[in-house]
């Protein structure tokens, strides 16, 4: 049982280093992702959990949330019918244009939620999505009891990495690095 136990030591020596490296590595690729969508980590991963269980893979919010920023910048810069698109939604383009990617997804989504009448509201996210409208019609047509749920239920799991453990394992990241460039 002693050769055992220093087997099993062993393993364990070596596999927690490579683990904990795994959990680092998925840490930073969650925090590289949410900058690249504008969003914090943790809105991130909630976000990501409703949009999977909508049908939407993951890595597109990246290329939905472009769409939407090109939306942003055809408002500040007077799109007529982007702004009435906005204004259907009860958004202002003053308010668009003062909102960061994060703020705007979350208004637009729960705007679009409130619309009652499907045909307006499949029009009125085309204009603003354009051919990413179809990927979110899931979205879109859940109610903002059932999102807000769906990011309860996704936070109650305990699977959100904390933004002190993306800190914590983008530090353990580049020590890594230094320490292969040593």
């Amino acid at each position: 049982t002693s050769a055992f136990i220093s087997i099993s030591s062993a393993i364990f020596a070596v596999l927690l280093p490579i683990n904990a490296f795994g959990v680092s590595k998925m840490a930073h690729d969650i925090d590289v992702a949410a900058q690249r969508a504008g969003f914090s980590a943790q809105s991130f991963q909630e976000w990501t959990y409703v949009l999977d269980r909508a049908g939407v893979e993951a890595g597109e919010l990246g290329e939905i949330m472009k769409t939407l920023t090109e939306s942003q910048v055809e408002v500040i810069n007077g799109s007529k019918d982007m702004i009435a698109a906005y204004e259907q939604l009860g958004i202002s383009a003053a308010e668009v244009a003062s909102l960061n990617q994060e703020q705007l997804w979350n208004r637009t989504i729960a705007a679009l939620q409130n619309v009652e009448n499907a045909t307006l509201r499949n029009a009125i996210a085309h204009q603003i999505f354009a051919e990413d409208a179809s990927k979110l019609a899931t979205v879109f047509n859940m109610t903002n009891q059932q999102t807000a749920y769906l990011i309860s239920t996704y936070n109650a799991l305990g699977a959100t990495m904390s933004a002190d453990l993306i800190k914590k394992s983008n530090m353990l990241q580049a020590s890594v690095i230094n320490l292969r460039a040593a």
